[in-house]
């Protein structure tokens, strides 16, 4: 458990970075239910190098997903209220979102296909006419230079070979890619990533997981706070090493703010999201 905790932490380190470079874009952005929404939060990551896989990889490291649109509706409002800001385009190339096609086109998180405006496509509408066996989807240009703005393209995976978009040659590569946190792991009706938007709820480690959802106090791993993990705060109790056992709030001190943090959540684990 300790050597997936940590995997799990060096993922977020690195998507950490990404977001950090994207403050100059539009903020995360929710879709309220009130507004007509789906209540999930959107917003883009910054990352020129990464391809496609590597994004979806940032994504779930900040318990996000590349974005899916079940409706001309979603897809526009998240067009206009995140995506459509001079700094995420580069060319004719928008950000990344989360389709791909394998055979046939999908969305990544199981989202039914009902909908697709496309633009241009190499392998899709309305040539649809190569061999390439995957393919994924971005937005097209924001100038609208050939096309509507809200449009969609695909690109082939034999023209993703590095750099960013239009480095050299065929190289082709977004620099932005949209995400959408949609996880309700506590089951309040509420998405995880707008309670912490709107200080509904509490993220002591700042791993955008939820406190109650990550039974953080469980050390031991078996679902439950008991003194089973009492024995190991009490053994790394004093200054600790980066990711330590027992130091809760990452202090880099193992005390009784941490043993505090225990005892509040003494008991079985109600909504084991990542343990």
């Amino acid at each position: 458990m300790t050597k997936c905790r940590l995997m799990r932490a060096e993922l977020f380190m690195l998507a950490t970075v990404c977001l950090s470079a994207a403050a100059s874009a539009k903020p995360q952005s929710v879709w309220r239910v009130e507004d007509g929404g789906n209540g999930h939060v959107y917003g883009m990551i910054y990352a020129p190098t990464a391809t496609w896989d590597e994004s979806v990889g940032y994504a779930h490291a900040v318990q996000a997903h590349l974005a899916t649109f079940s409706s001309e509706a979603e897809a526009s409002w998240v067009y206009e209220n995140v995506v459509d800001s001079p700094i995420a385009w580069a060319g004719p190339v928008g950000p990344w979102f989360g389709a791909v096609k394998e055979g046939k086109w999908r969305w990544i998180d199981g989202t039914s296909w009902e909908w697709d405006p496309w633009s241009y496509g190499f392998c899709a509408p309305p040539n649809d006419n190569c061999d390439e066996e995957s393919t994924v989807l971005h937005f097209r240009n924001q100038a609208g230079i050939f096309t509507a703005a809200n449009q969609w393209e695909d690109i082939p995976s034999s023209l993703l070979c590095g750099g960013s978009a239009g480095a050299s040659g065929n190289e082709i590569r977004p620099m932005w890619f949209v995400v959408e946190w949609d996880e309700d792991c506590n089951l309040n009706g509420k998405t995880d990533k707008q309670e912490l938007i709107d200080n509904q709820a509490l993220d002591v480690n700042a791993n955008q997981i939820l406190d109650a959802c990550e039974c953080l106090a469980d050390l031991t791993g078996d679902g439950s706070i008991d003194s089973a993990d009492i024995v190991i705060l009490l053994d790394h109790w004093g200054l600790v090493d980066p990711g330590t056992l027992g130091d809760y709030n990452q202090d880099g001190l193992v005390d009784h703010k941490d043993l505090m943090m225990l005892l509040n959540n003494w008991g079985p684990c109600n909504y084991c999201y990542s343990c």
